[in-house]
């Protein structure tokens, strides 16, 4: 794995939800010091490769398509190119791939050929490629090298057409198993949705941005580490039970404005997807805009956003689990029908007992929400609908 301090939190998830400590030979390359000193002081197996004058890239996190993205990706292949010289095999992921089970077995079942890679469409996907050592993988590599240093190709582009230019054998990894982010999400939205699941991996792309990546990882129940204590501290809370989904951006804008005013931390509802996604019932927000994820609306929230199934993950607080659980929901709807328990087909909440109570509203839902909300005291201050 490449990491530079920008993609930090990305790896530190993929290296403690894969378990990649029961991995030998596992190396980290080092774009940058700084992640250099921070990985080897917590006792990383970590190398330093510094990359010059672009090391300025490597200190936030680069969208894909952008030249700083560009860049830091060239001198991925620089690097595995030295490597593949010295005769050493490579498994390659990039910092966005979560092993859901031990890939060796199958990598090494292949013995034909020198390159087993990910597919992207019909083309090879160098964000996780397994290299044999050899005089023709190194050939290609080398190739793949000049590509990038002469005509400032990106790393996948590269790597095609070395593959074409000096004729390697190689072979796509079964789909099934390995599959690129288009194809896993279009199977798997939620944490339960990996139950029986065949996928080996979890490539996260075909989404921009970290808040985008992290929002898909946590929604699979795939993010294992928790920095500043975004699920271990004692904060208040928001929950919608449903959101507008004609007008799903301008729903999000309220939503922020609100938790905004409320001084609370948001979290998403469930959101149930469009008819011709029938593979899952319920979505997360991501796929309702891709390959962006809102990421100008979500940016809003003071406090970020926190996933639909953030009250299952362990680190919660037991009381604050306890308040989702048992909470009423309020109602400021015309229409509301109170309920002693609200009955829900979303899985994280299928057997709480919050009763629905109907709070009457004289003036806009917002404004009625807003006001009533400035009146709870409790932790987890549950809306039926905004």
């Amino acid at each position: 794995m490449v990491v530079d301090f920008g993609y930090l939190k990305v790896f530190l998830n993929s290296y403690f939800t894969s378990r990649l400590w029961e991995y030998p030979n596992l190396v980290v390359l080092c774009f940058d010091k700084r992640s250099f000193l921070i990985l080897g002081k917590a006792h990383f197996p970590v190398y330093y490769e510094s990359i010059g004058k672009d090391s300025s890239f490597a200190h936030s996190f680069a969208d894909q398509a952008t030249r700083e993205f560009k860049k830091k990706i060239r001198w991925k292949i620089t690097l595995l190119y030295r490597i593949l010289h010295f005769g050493v095999n490579i498994l390659y992921m990039d910092c966005d791939v979560v092993l859901l089970k031990n890939p060796f077995p199958y990598l090494h079942s292949v013995s034909s050929v020198d390159l087993l890679v990910q597919r992207d469409g019909s083309k090879i996907c160098t964000g996780f490629m397994y290299l044999v050592s050899s005089p023709t993988s190194k050939a290609m590599m080398r190739q793949a090298n000049r590509y990038i240093r002469r005509q400032a190709m990106d790393d996948q582009d590269a790597v095609n057409l070395a593959v074409k230019k000096t004729r390697m054998p190689f072979l796509f990894l079964p789909s099934d198993a390995f599959p690129s982010g288009f194809r896993f999400f279009a199977r798997h939205q939620l944490a339960w949705d990996l139950k029986n699941s065949p996928c080996v991996i979890l490539h996260n792309n075909y989404v921009r941005g970290e808040f985008g990546k992290e929002l898909r990882f946590k929604e699979m129940g795939l993010f294992s580490i928790d920095l500043n204590g975004e699920y271990s501290a004692d904060r208040r809370y928001l929950t919608v039970e449903r959101l507008d989904m004609r007008w799903l951006k301008q729903s999000l804008k309220d939503l922020a404005r609100l938790a905004n005013l409320l001084e609370r931390t948001a979290v998403l509802p469930p959101f149930p997807c469009r008819r011709d996604n029938g593979e899952v019932p319920f979505c997360n927000v991501c796929h309702f805009d891709l390959p962006n994820c809102f990421k100008d609306v979500l940016g809003r929230f003071r406090s970020p956003v926190r996933e639909s199934v953030f009250f299952t993950n362990p680190l919660v607080p037991e009381a604050i689990k306890a308040e989702e659980r048992n909470n009423p929901i309020y109602s400021f709807s015309r229409n509301c029908k109170a309920s002693i328990r609200y009955e829900t087909s979303f899985p994280p909440r299928a057997n709480h007992s919050n009763s629905v109570i109907c709070v009457p509203c004289h003036n806009s839902l917002f404004q009625c929400v807003r006001e009533y909300g400035k009146t709870v005291n409790s932790s987890v201050f549950r809306i039926f609908s905004l």
